[in-house]
């Protein structure tokens, strides 16, 4: 199976309780991969380190490309998953920890008691969530949007990567420019009355072709009609700005 959630729980894996963590990160993994429910595979293991490893090493055999936990993060004398987990892996993935502490604590201070550790192994990623199942659908949403390149990272699938490089970078290029092109402004009158209006900016800096800076010593310099800085300097690539140099 390509997708594996690992349920740890004593009382689960006894039958003395139910397993509801686990079902909701399959419908998680099902919904964010659009894969079926029996393209995920699933067990319960109690709380024991030998038993954890074994399930995983059996996942990592059957070629899953993503194990995802849930339960034995937390500081109980029975919370044994980060010291079976954390022997196994090949590359920690740390920044997937922290992501998953700073965003848990914004939701509730008690996450300051889970100990996620999650990393690579051979070519699996696993995730370790804690065993609630609210907490198992907010710690897949936290990092959801970096797990298909992740998984094509870990098998280095140059062409999706290269694919997603490009996607984030035209997609920060592209908001850097509305940024900087278009923003609101509010007003407020005497009366009470409020008003909000958007409106555009001209690019201050553009290509040698209008019309140049009227200060004498700056005449290869051109700047736009609505320059409110007046006057641009440009020398080996260097800009400065100087607002006092330049008439209107």
């Amino acid at each position: 199976m390509r997708y594996c959630v690992l349920t740890v729980s004593d009382r689960c894996s006894r039958g003395e309780a139910e397993d509801k963590s686990g079902p909701v990160l399959v419908e998680k993994i099902c919904s964010h991969f659009k894969v079926g429910k029996d393209d995920v595979a699933t067990k319960c293991v109690a709380d024991d380190v030998l038993e954890i490893r074994a399930a995983i090493r059996a996942f990592v055999g059957q070629g899953a490309a993503l194990i995802v936990s849930t339960g034995g993060t937390g500081v109980t004398p029975r919370d044994v998953t980060p010291e079976a987990v954390g022997p196994m892996l090949d590359k920690p993935t740390r920044a997937f920890d922290v992501c998953l502490t700073t965003k848990s604590l914004n939701v509730t201070p008690m996450a300051m008691l889970s100990r996620p550790c999650c990393g690579v192994i051979g070519s699996t990623l696993l995730l370790t969530f804690p065993g609630s199942s609210k907490a198992c659908k907010e710690c897949f949403t936290f990092v959801q949007d970096a797990l298909i390149h992740t998984l094509d990272s870990i098998v280095n699938d140059k062409a999706k990567i290269s694919s997603t490089h490009t996607k984030v970078q035209n997609s920060a290029i592209a908001k850097n420019d509305n940024d900087n092109n278009s923003h609101k402004h509010k007003h407020e009158h005497g009366d009470g009355h409020k008003h909000q209006h958007q409106h555009q900016h001209l690019v201050l800096f553009r290509a040698r072709s209008l019309s140049p800076c009227p200060c004498p010593s700056h005449s290869a310099v051109t700047r736009t009609t609505t320059c409110v800085l007046r006057c641009l300097w440009y020398s080996l690539g260097e800009c400065v700005l100087n607002p006092l140099s330049a008439t209107a």
